[in-house]
């Protein structure tokens, strides 16, 4: 079979792969790999022909394994993966047609064009390194970037910021960061978009500092990230921190507070799977916070408002009442415990915004529209 699936590349995963040729419509069955979690959820790979000179069928058919073991996708149906044939950009799928084998295991199955020579596909858009530097070169030296420590694999953690103030200093200062869980890239796309308003915008007073790759050794690996051993990075901000990214941060953190007035935390994630309302946040643990509480609503009002119908969630303030494998605090009970600051966690979903399908143009604009909402609270 001259189809191969390749999954040595950045942010690699999929896991018992099995290709099945067919003269009319060939098939590429596959699952997303936990890699050390207990629900998975993000794949990428890369479909090669190695023959793309020979005759092949104009179309695929890529198959999803084991759906149900994935975390949030109920409605097979909603999920709608991503992919980039070699040389173009990045398309995303209709909605699959779910499958009910025999013993009732779940699949769900899409048709694209036939790889030739080769097509990239992940569970949403990636965003890595190349992405990122790509923002900072359009902002023209607005942000720089500086590494602020590394992670338990040895890579370094990046922070990028306007400005590092001064100790001591009341320019009100924001606080963001991304890709807890390495696979939700939705989060990643939304932060770009923000970044990249901030540094169009003709008034901007805050001080901004930004972690965009808090997970980074999942990111490379692949990984989904939730919950993952030896710990979930975002239940592991107590004191002590049960991570090393998570000290990393919170060191970087206080810094921060030591040279601004902290006004507003954000840590940017992405919910299930088949999730797909809009954008939603949820609010730290109201207990031992209260002001920093009752500030967080308010900014929360603030986002929700500035998102519009067309990207908010009906529902958009919500409390994280689901069960937790963890009792460790997250990035947004930390922050408003620590540092009296309101503090929201904001999932961005994988697909859609009601109707809405996203694509990268989309979360850009999402991100836009919060930074305009913060710029013109402040």
């Amino acid at each position: 079979m001259s189809l191969k699936v390749n999954t040595r590349i950045p942010f690699g995963n999929a896991d018992v792969v099995d290709i099945r040729p067919d003269p009319s419509l060939p098939e590429v069955r596959f699952a997303a790999g936990p890699h050390g979690g207990p629900e998975s959820l993000w794949f990428c790979f890369e479909l090669v022909e190695t023959e793309p000179e020979r005759e092949h069928a104009a179309k695929l058919k890529l198959t999803l394994k084991f759906v149900r073991n994935m975390l949030g996708c109920q409605d097979p149906a909603a999920l709608k993966p991503v992919y980039k044939p070699e040389g173009q950009q990045w398309f995303r799928m209709k909605s699959g047609t779910p499958e009910a084998a025999a013993d009732g295991q779940m699949s769900v199955s899409w048709t694209m064009p036939y790889p030739a020579p080769s097509t990239s596909i992940a569970f949403c858009y990636p965003y890595g390194r190349a992405e990122l530097n790509s923002m900072l070169q359009k902002s023209k030296g607005f942000w720089r970037q500086d590494s602020i420590g590394m992670s338990q694999a040895g890579r370094t953690i990046s922070r990028v910021s306007n400005t590092f103030g001064k100790t001591g200093a009341h320019q009100a200062g924001i606080y963001l960061v991304a890709r807890q869980h390495s696979g939700e890239t939705p989060g990643s796309w939304v932060l770009d978009g923000m970044l990249q308003q901030f540094s169009r915008a003709k008034k901007n007073s805050f001080l901004i500092w930004a972690v965009p790759f808090a997970n980074v050794d999942g990111i490379v690996m692949g990984d989904y990230g939730k919950d993952n051993y030896p710990y979930d990075l975002n239940r592991a901000w107590g004191t002590p921190p049960m991570r090393h990214e998570t000290l990393v941060i919170q060191n970087d953190m206080k810094e921060w507070a030591r040279r601004s007035r902290p006004r507003l935390v954000l840590d940017l994630h992405a919910p299930g799977g088949s999730e797909s309302d809009g954008l939603y946040t949820f609010l730290p643990p109201q207990d031992g916070a209260e002001d920093a509480h009752r500030d967080a609503v308010a900014w929360a009002n603030v986002l929700k408002q500035g998102l519009g119908q067309e990207y908010a969630a009906d529902t958009f303030k919500r409390v994280a009442d689901y069960p937790s494998r963890w009792t460790t605090p997250n990035l947004a009970a930390y922050a408003a415990a620590t540092f009296q600051v309101p503090a929201l966690s904001l999932e961005a979903p994988y697909a859609s915004c009601g109707t809405l399908v996203m694509q990268a143009k989309q979360y850009r604009e999402a991100g836009k529209r919060i930074a305009d909402a913060i710029l013109r609270r402040h």
